[in-house]
């Protein structure tokens, strides 16, 4: 099976769906077709079935999670980036892609209800789908420094790294370029309709796309970076073939485990033993710093006692920060925020994108932080984004 069919879906995935054959190398076999799924089916007879689902609805992002490998690295991702996420990590699923020089896993956060949508507009539809690609991984990129964008009448794609990209609406796209890789331009773009080209994009290359966009996406789309089909959703044959691998490893860590847990029991009683005695010497230890409280949590009651406990100061000048600038914007509203040591995640909801960008530089004027757009989106007549302040030189 040579021959491949390229199907992009559209944010409804029965309804707007555009397709073409290929040959090996991703050069498309006919003209682009659009309608149903259904009607595409007819095409994938011996045919290899490659989806192009829309970025908008999933995340693409890294993470690092040193030491693990296999299942274990895949049950460890979800809580990684549990501090990203919008929905709890039972309702997600991850895709791993691989790792960068930095060490970092690349990954795409998809929510379940949104694969299981997608697979079953496939099934209904009578199509086997061999892989599942985001389609702004699906745009041409020729390594690091790189940036491509692909302009069509009513959204932008970006891809950014091996298996970093975004979409968005063509309004939103200089905030959103602004918000990543301090703001790097864009190295080649390509349109498909003759709208004037963004002026975040002026003086960057323009290639028109006469033949549509799914033409300049079939070449990657064959080999991608990434692929949703893992996991759970991995198709039955690679589960096979990967349960196969794992056989004699699991034969091996059964014995393994048989002889490791003997040994464990045997410690056990004198693990015990040490706890015992242990519990009983720090009992004598509390009793003789706080003789008129029972013990609880001796460290934290120990703490208060000889006056620890110190609030965040690092936090603290944050929020100060992001008050101060938000103060001084019109039409500003802070809906959320999330710390970790270092760095402030600030929900926010504007009338503008231009609202966006003046609390970012109202922040960055303050000379103490690094602040950028991490997202922005529009929902209904605001524009909901997300904010990263860092603490920078004080």
């Amino acid at each position: 099976m040579s021959e491949l069919l390229i199907i992009r879906l559209g944010h409804d995935a029965v309804a707007e769906a555009s397709w073409a054959p290929a040959d090996a190398v991703g050069r498309l076999l006919g003209t682009t077709q659009h309608g149903t799924l259904s009607a595409a089916a007819g095409m994938a007879r011996d045919r290899r079935v490659v989806a192009l689902v829309p970025a908008e609805q999933l995340m693409l992002t890294e993470v690092s999670v040193p030491g693990l490998r296999g299942p274990r690295l895949r049950q460890a991702i979800p809580f990684a980036l549990e501090d990203r996420l919008a929905t709890d990590v039972d309702e997600i699923h991850c895709a791993i892609g691989a790792m960068t020089g930095d060490g970092l896993h690349q990954v795409a956060v998809v929510e379940h209800r949104v694969m299981q949508a997608w697979l079953d507009a496939f099934r209904e539809a009578g199509l086997s789908v061999a892989a599942i690609v985001p389609d702004c991984l699906a745009l041409p990129w020729g390594g690091d420094g790189e940036v491509t964008v692909a302009i069509t009448p009513d959204r932008v794609l970006v891809r950014d790294g091996e298996a970093r990209g975004f979409a968005c609406e063509r309004a939103l796209l200089e905030p959103m370029l602004a918000g990543r890789a301090n703001g790097m331009p864009a190295t080649r773009v390509g349109i498909v309709d003759t709208t004037p080209v963004p002026s975040v994009l002026a003086g960057t290359p323009v290639t028109t796309l006469h033949d549509g966009l799914l033409a300049w996406l079939a070449p990657q789309a064959i080999a991608p970076p990434l692929d949703l089909l893992q996991g759970r959703y991995a198709p039955r044959q690679r589960r096979a073939a990967a349960l196969g691998r794992w056989r004699l490893p699991a034969a091996l860590a059964a014995v393994w485990v048989v002889l490791v847990v003997g040994t464990w029991l045997l410690e056990y009683r004198a693990v015990a033993a040490e706890h015992a005695r242990l519990q009983a010497e720090i009992g004598e230890i509390f009793s003789s710093v706080i003789a008129d409280e029972p013990m609880v949590d001796p460290r934290l009651q120990i703490e208060r006692r000889l006056g620890g406990g110190v609030a965040d100061a690092e936090l603290l000048r944050l929020l100060a920060t992001v008050a101060d600038g938000a103060a001084q914007v019109d039409g500003i509203e802070i809906t959320g925020l999330t710390y970790r040591p270092g760095q402030l995640d600030v929900a926010v909801a504007a009338r503008t994108v231009g609202g966006l960008d003046q609390l970012r530089d109202r922040v960055l004027a303050a000379g103490r932080v690094d602040a950028v757009i991490d997202s922005a989106s529009s929902q209904g007549d605001e524009v909901e984004g997300r904010l990263q302040v860092r603490g920078g030189a004080r």
